[in-house]
């Protein structure tokens, strides 16, 4: 566990906050570019235009700040899915399919993914953060699919999110293995979510 002083500090003003969403993106931008393991908080701090001083500020150590943009990561990804559930009830089976393919395409293109990617493949707690998000995600698709259909069990909901969440993640893996049948292949994906999640909303 981080140590009190280890912890990035959360600014209280909106000056603040605008100065530490800055870092973040420089962090994420170095990191991606130069790996986790090799990036300094030097380089963050030129890259965010900043003094040094005012980086550790906010943030102790280049542990801490690799830990809030993971964490930042996954909360703006879980507020997305919170939005979709809040208006789940009102969609119909292709509604829900497009939002769900629309969120994956929206995370594929964040300007933070390098970055946390990187994150992850430089901390030895990686794999377990990657564990916690999928179950995460999971969780929400779950309950964004009991809220459509509320007969769905909690059970069958879970199973369902989690072949979810796998099979849209082939939307973009598969093509990139054959390029020369992505639009086949995307189309076909597409088709069966789709009837999948048709089916989840009649279930019993």
């Amino acid at each position: 566990m981080a140590s009190q002083k280890s912890r990035a500090v959360p600014p209280t003003r909106a000056r603040g906050r605008a100065r530490v969403e800055a870092l973040l993106d420089a962090a994420s931008a170095v990191f991606g570019e130069r790996g986790y393991d090799h990036a300094t908080m030097t380089e963050i701090a030129v890259r965010a235009s900043t003094a040094i001083g005012s980086l550790y500020r906010f943030f102790p150590t280049k542990e801490a700040l690799g830990e809030t943009l993971l964490r930042h990561f996954a909360e703006r990804s879980a507020a997305e899915f919170d939005a979709l559930a809040g208006r789940a009830e009102a969609l119909d089976a292709a509604m829900l399919a497009e939002a769900l393919f629309a969120h994956a395409a929206h995370i594929r293109t964040d300007d933070r993914l390098a970055g946390a990617l990187a994150v992850l493949e430089g901390r030895s707690d990686g794999p377990e953060f990657r564990r916690a998000y999928r179950a995460g995600l999971c969780r929400q698709i779950s309950s964004i699919l009991r809220k459509a259909n509320p007969g769905l069990s909690k059970e069958r909901a879970q199973d369902r999110a989690t072949v979810l969440l796998y099979v849209i993640k082939g939307e973009h893996v598969l093509p990139r293995e054959d390029p020369g049948a992505a639009r086949r292949l995307t189309a076909e994906i597409r088709r069966l979510v789709n009837q999948y999640i048709a089916d989840a909303l009649c279930e019993r």
